[in-house]
């Protein structure tokens, strides 16, 4: 009877060791092939472009270094212009005829390559390399007049701003 129970025995515990190796090797199996998705190439967590294109615009003041209007050079009627953004908002200094002294802005396209100012006016957006450099094209589409003061100047403007 000894003799029998250590043969159940015996048996019993390769039948365990056994079922024991075979969930082992399926779990590393099983975990292998979740592993193995085939697009290692594409990042898992990559940036919205909007959230990309905010951080370069409100990182810091941006400084006017050329303007023109329908291709024409007026830079100097925006010298000492400057604008810092907000996450939803923006303030210039010496905008003059182009650029309200302050307002607001939303996102006009999902890549974070235009924005719609308060004004109804659409601006597009292009960074340098090094986001050292910001170009806003945009169209201010009539010339108003306020008390004989001109407001505005009809034309497409060019903004390249630099820090």
């Amino acid at each position: 009877m000894v003799m029998k129970n250590i043969i159940n025995n015996t048996g019993d515990f390769q039948f365990r060791l056994l079922q024991t190796f075979l969930i082992v090797i399926t779990m590393g199996l099983s975990a292998s092939l979740v592993s193995c998705s085939g697009d290692d190439d594409v990042p898992a967590d990559p940036q919205d472009p909007q959230a990309a294109a905010l951080q370069k615009l409100i990182n810091g003041t941006w400084s006017v270094n050329s303007v023109t209007r329908d291709g024409i050079d007026v830079t100097d009627d925006f010298s000492g212009f400057t604008l810092n953004f907000t996450s939803s908002g923006f303030t210039a200094t010496n905008g003059d005829t182009a650029w309200e002294g302050s307002g607001t802005w939303s996102w006009a396209d999902p890549q974070g390559n235009s924005i719609q100012l308060g004004n109804g006016i659409l601006v597009q957006l292009s960074f340098s390399n090094d986001d050292t450099r910001l170009t806003l094209s945009f169209t201010v589409p009539v010339t108003t007049f306020d008390i004989g003061r001109s407001q505005s100047i009809a034309g497409n403007y060019v903004f390249i701003l630099g820090k």
